[in-house]
């Protein structure tokens, strides 16, 4: 492979001898292994970011697959250039490797920066952008990337209006309006006060930037010097938040806090003796939030949090609060209180105004609300109490099924405690041999086999058996659903051969949207295919129906890659409480599923036969076969057949073939 690229290697026997020769002969870029005998990977890497003579030199990470999970000792690393999964995939290497060098071509190219950051006196605590005329960024310091909590790589190329927030420098949607852009055309520099940047890991940094111009350089236009803005500055904006306008959380707990003491002093005139309670929290989280923030982009993201804001401010009294908490999160403080149901009726109205579509840039946008609600003297007797409680309860509706509303009980906080250990112990399962990939047959009319649904199964100590639908749906953390989804990937078309002799027989596996959307899921897809030998056109990928109208457009692109090597997508559509028959017609689907306990017991009501019947036959128009999932008994298996199911699945709890 290194006979393909005009370059020279040299080996490292270790982590030691690595770091030695990066000082000595400064590589264009550093291959590294993560798991070596002396130190890790992830060790060497940050000492070699935290050495000025190496700190510039990228690095592509090689990891195993499944342990790439198990990096809770490094949360605070610097995490490399690009990570690639073994066994390596030679033709995704050197994507990787040109992707790289190309990257350093361009670092090159803007030769002279570290003389002009000099001359600037730019601190060691500093952050340095160097940008292009059409804002583009072209260079960042080492202090920059820390700031940022980002590699070089992922920052070059970037729009510099991707990192700021809008409201604080007056932003158009594209760059040649903004102010900054107009100044600095200009030949003036320009130095805003308040900017909030955000970070790569999706957390807002609030900073101090000045931009100047650059004279006679070929590639920067100019640069951008930033600078952490200390906290708590004495202004209105460390009070209310500079994107709604709305109160942030201390001050929402400082007013909360004040009327509770008039509560205790028994001095406030509102109070009558007849409520339940005086006050409550209401903690308010948009369901799903972040997908429309990765799917649509952050901006839309902002103005939708906007409107959100006013939409809650109209939905509850003139006597309430309303403050946003951080990112998707807003709370109330209900002053006003008599009765839960009085609070029961407050939180259905803000969920109804939320039900209404967003119209935002040209996307129609389609978001819910999940609701806690902590009253006084009850849920707490402190504010701090009740932030905490409504907001444990909120996330409780969000576990249940979404789009709830529910007040706090005591057995929320221990479930928000199971919930951290779940997540622990799925870390621990998968450094171990925990999980097993199980296949169910997938049953023709003519009662053979075609197909297997690859589930992967958990013999949990305490919940029993748990399968893949259930751990991706639990697993809210991209860095844990991901290593969980691979595993099964790989152990999948590695059996498969193992299940069944027959080369036609299709392996269906369940994928998350956010899966489908991480960054290189198409190279880590045909990877592991080719890794392990298996046809792509014998791949299907079983897609919820959740999340589609969020990240339609992406979801398409990504559907429509892997379709040109012939892998192919199934929707299960009645997976969850709703759904939209539209993603039919929207999506270029090869199969339907749908879930027996959806479509109810045709034997009790021929109405449902009639409706199952109807939705196979608008299937079959569309060229989609169906898939009908969970059959109990061969009874139903017939009667499915009848109505013109390509497919039938027996139940996971049986296992037992429906034939």
């Amino acid at each position: 492979m290194t006979a393909e690229m005009d370059a020279d290697f040299t080996v490292a026997p270790s982590g030691q001898e690595t770091l030695r020769l990066a000082a000595a002969r400064q590589p264009t870029l550093i291959l590294l292994d993560a798991r070596m005998e002396d130190m890790d990977g992830y060790q060497v890497i940050n000492q070699l970011a935290g050495q000025p003579e190496t700190c510039h030199i990228p690095v592509i990470l090689m990891e195993t697959r499944f342990a790439a999970s198990a990096t809770d000792l490094h949360a605070d690393a610097v995490w490399p250039a690009e990570t690639i999964y073994k066994p390596i995939d030679p033709a995704h290497l050197l994507r990787c490797l040109d992707r790289l060098l190309a990257i350093q071509e361009m670092k090159r190219s803007v030769g002279g920066i570290n003389e002009f950051e000099s001359t600037m006196k730019v601190s060691e605590a500093e952050g340095m952008l160097g940008i292009d005329e059409n804002g583009r960024i072209r260079y960042a310091n080492p202090a920059m990337l820390k700031m940022l909590r980002t590699h070089y790589s992922a920052l070059i190329g970037l729009s510099i209006e991707t990192l700021l927030e809008q409201d604080a420098h007056d932003t158009q949607a594209h760059w040649r309006p903004y102010k900054i852009a107009t100044t600095l055309a200009a030949g003036r520099s320009l130095q805003v006060k308040r900017a909030g940047v955000w970070r790569n890991d999706g957390t807002k940094m609030d900073t101090t930037f000045v931009a100047i111009p650059v004279q006679g350089h070929t590639e920067l236009d100019a640069v951008m010097v930033f600078k952490a803005r200390p906290p708590n500055v004495d202004d209105e904006t460390s009070v209310h938040d500079a994107l709604t306008g709305l109160p942030h959380r201390f001050k929402f707990e400082e007013v909360m806090a004040d009327l509770i003491e008039l509560y205790r002093a028994k001095t406030n005139v509102l109070i009558s003796r007849k409520r339940d309670a005086p006050c409550a929290v209401m903690s308010v989280g948009l369901d799903h939030f972040s997908y429309i923030n990765t799917g649509l982009g952050y901006d839309v993201g902002d103005k939708l949090l906007k409107i959100v804001a006013h939409r809650i401010t109209s939905s509850v009294s003139e006597l309430d609060v309303v403050a946003r908490l951080a990112g998707d999160e807003f709370t109330v403080g209900m002053t006003h209180m008599f009765t839960a149901a009085h609070a029961t009726a407050t939180a259905q109205r803000i969920q109804a105004a939320i039900d209404e579509p967003f119209l935002i840039d040209g996307h129609e946008i389609f978001a819910g609300a999940s609701i806690g609600i902590a009253t006084y003297p009850e849920c707490g007797e402190t504010a701090t109490m009740l932030v905490t409680n409504a907001n444990h309860a909120m996330t409780s509706a969000k576990a249940d099924s979404r789009h709830a509303i529910r007040f706090y009980t005591d057995a929320m906080h221990q479930h928000y405690l199971d919930n951290v250990a779940f997540q622990s112990e799925t870390r621990e399962a998968m450094t171990g041999d925990a999980f097993n990939v199980r296949f169910l047959p997938i049953i023709r009319a003519d009662g053979e086999v075609g197909g297997q649904q690859a589930t992967l199964s958990w013999d949990h100590p305490v919940r029993g058996r748990l399968d893949a639908h259930h751990l991706l749906a639990h697993l809210q953390q991209p860095q844990l659903a991901t290593p969980v989804f691979n595993h099964l990937l790989d152990q999948a078309c590695e059996q498969m051969a193992g299940v069944t002799s027959d080369q036609n027989e299709f392996l269906v596996v369940p994928i998350s949207i956010f899966q489908l959307l991480n960054p290189g899921f198409e190279d880590r897809l045909l990877s592991a295919l080719a890794t392990n030998g298996f046809s792509p056109n014998r791949l299907i990928l079983e897609l919820e129906d959740e999340l589609l109208d969020v990240y339609y457009n992406n979801i398409v692109r990504v559907l429509e890659e892997v379709a040109t090597v012939g892998i192919r997508t199934s929707l299960n559509l009645f997976a969850k409480q709703k759904t939209g028959l539209l993603h039919l017609l929207k999506l270029n689907l090869n199969f339907l599923k749908l879930e027996q306990h959806a479509l109810g017991d045709p034997y009790e009501d021929p109405r449902r036969s009639t409706f199952a019947h109807g939705l196979m036959a608008m299937a079959h128009s569309l060229g989609i076969e169906v898939i009908i999932d969970a059959i109990e008994t061969p009874g139903l298996s017939r009667l499915m057949w009848d109505l013109d199911a390509d497919y039938v699945l027996p139940d996971r709890r049986s296992g037992e073939h429906a034939s």
